[in-house]
């Protein structure tokens, strides 16, 4: 009790944001967990329900009891962007759809609180714990990077690694280059304030937890590959890359290149020489990039309940799914064998039934022993990027040092979690990485909601700070829909396609929609969900009206669709839980806008519940 008496009065006597405040009902101070599930609506998490729980029963989304509809227009269209939504996110201002990372079409701005940069960098550099972990690129994709970086555009995941590490342009320190810097093709003359040469310099506060994917924007062109050596945190070989493009390569095998050529193609681009990886090394980071690593670091914080470094984890090239259709994911190689590892989100469901469920294509990371394109399967072997830390996994390893640094701070901590690949496996129309990803989620809510319930590792004094989670997706990817598919005898019945939804005009034929099931389009069996309430009571296949027979033989079936490849506006739903949920369904019922995402944040993190944004545009920084 005293602590928080404390915090709150230092926040109210902080001069940092100078803004008009409502006054809001009693606020709770506490940590905040920012969940962003990008692309999930409503629709994708019912088809998530179906087919891992039933319909009739509960995931953990369904047990987040706050919720609102969330508005995520932007200030120049009515469909959000990932780039312009997770600014809003970070800001508390609409900003402009496509030219936003941090900054609003170039502009660099203050949040809502008036403090120059987003919630994470002024609650850093107040000295909060912070963290970021995403099963995508960290720094390049925005639900996590425009947190902390400030860039012209998405497409510059050299400078934005950078300056998660460093600090933001015009914070980041004194110059200290002695020469021009080159990044993402673009060269920045030796007094560019967006030019940085050392990471140690700099006003910006590290965030301590960085979970993610994005190797290749970390390391310098031309840095050879690790292959088989065996990494562990004593011996990290910052000096090699772990990972490559796993699809990219392979196409280049099959376009003529050599393996060794394929790798290099799809490794490293950093064109400034920088070894980031090294960098942060230097700076304090314990550097990790496999599953090896990622269980000894875990064991020593499980062996040391005191133990909260400061970790940089990055466990694929880019992101770290394979997000392509099936068909494309197939050609490449990507095939479960015999010996590669059955994946987190179905670890406790009997083998045959795990297989049974996420099919036989490897979605996360690369399969176990020789693969490759058709033509030379044994083009590659890659066991240090088999099985990669889930999104759970990495949650629970971020929580648990941000719950420890909050304590030794005596501040909460601030965590941003995207998982991005709910977005991008429908966007590509994979409907089992869909479906899988969005499983992945789930777990991760399960996750949340042991640390905000004090549960297992996350346990510490009772004195620790409550917690928020905050669930909110800036758009709908693919606009994905359920489509039942009628019951047959034969199980293997391919899922074939549907009429397009247009007017048929004369000398027009209705243009086809393929449909997805477990494996891909047109030959392709249907996905089959667990049983619902009323499973016994319906006949079987062959008409009897038999209530006699296996579960498995009487799921209901279902084929994916997708009315579009692009983000859309859909039906997004937030939810909440812990610390000031209830604002969800009190001050925020008849209106849940994406910056008002921003303003439950601040309200737990720093005790004010400020202003409504709506019909302002972001200030610009003096």
């Amino acid at each position: 009790m005293y602590r928080r008496l404390a915090i709150a009065m230092a926040v109210a006597m902080s001069t940092t944001a100078i803004v008009s405040s409502v006054k809001a009902e009693e606020l709770e101070i506490g940590n905040v967990v920012f969940f962003h599930p990008d692309g999930s609506a409503l629709q994708q998490w019912n088809a998530a329900r179906m087919y891992w729980e039933g319909a009739d029963r509960f995931l953990q989304w369904d047990r987040l009891p706050w919720m609102a509809i969330y508005r995520g227009h932007m200030a120049d269209r009515l469909t959000g962007t990932s780039n312009g939504g997770a600014t809003t996110h970070a800001f508390g201002y609409k900003v402009t759809g496509p030219n936003s990372y941090g900054r609003d079409n170039g502009r660099e701005i203050l949040s809502l609180s008036g403090y120059p940069g987003s919630i994470s960098r002024e609650a850093a550099n107040r000295g909060h714990p912070t963290g970021l972990v995403n099963d995508g690129d960290i720094a390049g994709e925005p639900g996590t990077g425009a947190f902390f970086a400030e860039t012209n555009t998405r497409g510059e995941p050299e400078a934005q690694s950078l300056q998660l590490l460093g600090g933001r342009p015009g914070f980041n320190g004194p110059r200290t280059c002695p020469f021009e810097q080159t990044m993402d093709g673009t060269t920045y003359a030796q007094d560019d304030p967006n030019a940085d040469c050392d990471i140690t310099d700099g006003e910006d506060a590290d965030p301590i937890v960085i979970l993610g994917g994005g190797e290749r924007f970390f390391l310098p062109e031309g840095t050879p590959y690790c292959g088989e050596r065996r990494l562990t945190l004593n011996r990290p070989r910052l000096d090699c890359f772990v990972h490559f493009d796993a699809i990219g390569a392979a196409e280049d095998v099959r376009d003529g290149m050599t393996p060794d050529e394929a790798i290099v193609e799809n490794g490293p681009t950093r064109d400034d020489s920088r070894n980031l990886l090294q960098e942060a090394a230097d700076d304090g980071y314990v550097v990790i990039r496999t599953r090896r690593q990622y269980q000894q670091l875990f064991r020593q914080l499980r062996n040391d309940p005191t133990y909260a470094p400061k970790v940089l984890g990055v466990f694929a090239a880019d992101d770290i799914f394979n997000d392509q259709p099936e068909e494309r994911v197939r050609a490449a190689g990507l095939v479960r064998s015999a010996t590669t590892p059955i994946p987190d989100e179905v670890r406790r469901m009997p083998q045959d039934l795990a297989l049974d469920k996420i099919g036989d294509l490897v979605l996360w990371g690369t399969p176990d022993g020789d693969w490759g394109p058709e033509q030379d399967q044994s083009a590659f072997n890659t066991p240090n990027s088999v099985n990669p830390p889930s999104p759970r996994e990495l949650v629970r390893m971020a929580a648990i040092i941000l719950d420890r640094r909050a304590n030794q701070a005596n501040l909460p901590f601030h965590m941003v979690m995207e998982v991005e690949s709910t977005d991008n496996m429908p966007n590509n129309t994979n409907g089992i990485g869909t479906l899988r990803a969005l499983k992945r989620s789930d777990d991760v809510i399960r996750e949340l909601r042991a640390l905000e319930q004090r549960r297992g590792l996350f346990r510490n004094s009772d004195d620790s700070f409550p917690t928020m989670i905050l669930t909110a997706a800036d758009s709908d990817g693919g606009a994905m829909q359920v489509l039942s598919v009628n019951r047959s005898s034969d199980e293997d019945r391919p899922v074939g396609a549907v009429a397009a939804n247009r007017t048929e005009l004369p000398g027009e034929e209705l243009l086809p929609n393929p449909l997805d099931g477990l494996g891909g389009r047109d030959v392709f069996p249907p996905f089959k969900a667990e049983p619902d309430a009323l499973f016994r009571f319906r006949p079987l296949e062959d008409g009897t009206g038999s209530t006699e027979g296996s579960i498995q033989v009487d799921r209901l079936r279902f084929a994916l669709s997708y009315p579009s490849s692009a983000d859309v506006a859909g039906g997004i739903i937030s939810r909440a839980q812990g610390a000031n949920a209830s604002l969800l369904q009190s001050r925020f019922s008849a209106r849940f806008d994406n910056t008002d995402a921003y303003r439950m944040q601040y309200a737990t993190l720093f005790g004010r519940l400020l202003r409504n944004a709506i019909g302002d545009l972001a200030p610009t920084r003096d």
